[in-house]
């Protein structure tokens, strides 16, 4: 073969190697189109020290999700002589995380903190009055962060389900006052909200509890909540749904769903899949010990990961048992979301300049 058929079989090997090249990266580019549902997911959780933490879970084929990974990606740095963080809520479009902090010795209010994760800094955005309730449950939907009214209603089985809407200006968000709305959870067949006293639900002196627990929202707007504790002497969740989107000047439509789960109190989740969240998949910890689990959507029972207790808290530190979830994410802390595909134009592209660089250089 002389030297001049030599090179130009090179350079046809050069041309089938970039061709290849090309359409290899264009076709792993469609591959990365979207996570399967089994892909591992991202959730978040505030302890009582002010530590954001970040927990990688992997949901399994039988039992619960399993816990990848469990690690401090933020810590507030605020203190006070009586701190308490809570009302976790996560934002998936904007990947914005807002977390609530009071001081009930120094102060009389409550404030909304946005983390910015660009900064590495949290912004107060909101404060507001305890009348308005310290929200110890909350969750994103539609541009509010929502959150039940926390404490005893005397004499009602009528509960409020709070709003805070976000107004962004420049991606910096600011909170509005909260509005409220009456939620009914009456239910005779399940005695929800039985009193101290032994009255019936509804009399002058029943109290009925509404101690969180927490709350977590679908895309659909469906609002599932799980209180802490059913009475003052009882160690049983009441579990139920609402629509949010019949919340229309004062009120709501009645809770759905109620079921007491007879469970004390977790804090909720959902899961991750193809590219939202997850509204058949709830993830549900302990508020005693921190254990990881699945959450029935219709009962509000709690299944282990296959019997095997997943601890959100491997330092046994009863501080920094997570307060609050919220989630999910596809991501990381610190990885960007996925990139615009190659797809099969780009890679043929970046193809064809690979063949001209290498038949510029076997003309030399």
């Amino acid at each position: 073969m002389s030297f001049l058929s030599s090179a130009s079989w090179l350079k046809g090997s050069s041309k089938r190697f970039a061709l290849a090249a090309g359409l290899a990266l264009g076709m792993q580019g469609a591959a990365f189109a979207g996570p399967p549902p089994a892909t591992p997911y991202y959730v978040y959780g505030i302890d009582g020290t002010g530590k954001i933490q970040e927990l990688k879970l992997q949901n399994q084929a039988t039992g619960g999700p399993a816990i990848q990974y469990q690690k401090v990606v933020l810590d507030t740095k605020l203190t006070g002589s009586a701190a308490s963080f809570n009302g976790l809520s996560y934002d998936i479009g904007r990947d914005d995380l807002f977390f609530t902090y009071a001081d009930q010795v120094t102060s009389n209010q409550t404030d909304l903190y946005w983390w910015d994760k660009q900064s590495q800094s949290v912004l107060n955005v909101g404060s507001f009055s305890d009348s308005d309730g310290i929200p110890t449950s909350a969750a994103y939907y539609n541009d509010a962060v929502w959150f039940f009214q926390n404490g005893e209603v005397n004499g009602s089985s009528t509960v409020k389900l709070g709003k805070i809407a976000l107004n962004y200006v420049g991606g910096v968000p600011t909170a509005s006052a909260p509005v409220f709305f009456d939620v009914s959870i009456a239910d005779p067949n399940l005695n929800v909200g039985a009193c101290e006293s032994g009255l019936t639900v509804g009399t002058g002196s029943c109290k009925t509890r509404q101690v969180f627990g927490d709350i977590a929202i679908d895309s659909s707007g469906k609002l599932y909540a799980a209180t802490a504790n059913q009475s003052a002497t009882s160690t049983e969740s009441v579990f139920y749904t609402v629509d949010l989107g019949t919340c229309s000047g004062s009120t709501c439509s009645a809770a759905d769903n109620l079921a007491v789960s007879g469970l004390f109190g977790y804090q909720l989740s959902f899961g991750y899949a193809g590219s939202g969240i997850d509204g058949s998949t709830l993830v549900g910890t302990k508020a005693a010990n921190g254990e990881l689990g699945l959450v029935d959507l219709s009962t509000g029972a709690f299944m282990a990961y296959n019997g095997t207790a997943q601890l959100t808290n491997p330092t046994s530190d009863s501080n920094s048992l997570l307060r609050d979830l919220a989630g999910p994410a596809a991501n990381p802390y610190g990885v960007p979301g996925p990139l615009p595909l190659l797809g099969a134009g780009a890679a043929f592209g970046w193809s064809r300049r690979l063949r001209q660089r290498i038949g510029k250089s076997s003309r030399v």
